[in-house]
């Protein structure tokens, strides 16, 4: 997909990485190519079920971590990080999305981080997105 938009739109000469971890991600979502062959339920494989949601949150999460050069976003004992982890998580199995949805919602965690205390800031990269 990110093929067919840089050859529609010549002039683009690279990706953003915001959207290619979206459109991975939505990717996963869609296909779901984690899968589990056991049709028992229980208590104990009932997170099973939501598997690829995890991964995928797991994989952004670690693409937010990277970006912002510090400690990995679940380890630092913020209250706003864990319940946005525990929201976008929710976000994933319950509601509808695609991956331009999933593109900004990445690109809206970033521009919160440009008014926190960081080493690093990076307003000039979202000025791509004006």
């Amino acid at each position: 997909m990110i093929l067919k938009l840089k050859n529609f739109h010549v002039d683009i000469k690279r990706t953003h990485g915001e959207k290619v971890i979206a459109y991975i991600s939505y990717w996963l979502l869609h296909r779901k190519p984690i899968q589990i062959i056991d049709n028992s339920v229980s208590e104990e494989n009932e997170e099973l079920v939501i598997l690829n949601e995890k991964f995928v949150l797991q994989y952004i999460v670690d693409f937010l971590s990277k970006r912002i050069q510090r400690e990995h976003v679940l380890l630092r004992e913020e209250k706003g990080l864990q319940n946005f982890s525990k929201l976008l998580l929710y976000y994933l199995v319950h509601r509808l999305y695609n991956a331009q949805s999933l593109e900004m919602m990445i690109i809206a965690f970033f521009a919160g981080q440009i008014y926190e205390n960081i080493e690093k800031d990076i307003s000039e990269e979202l000025c791509y997105y004006s």
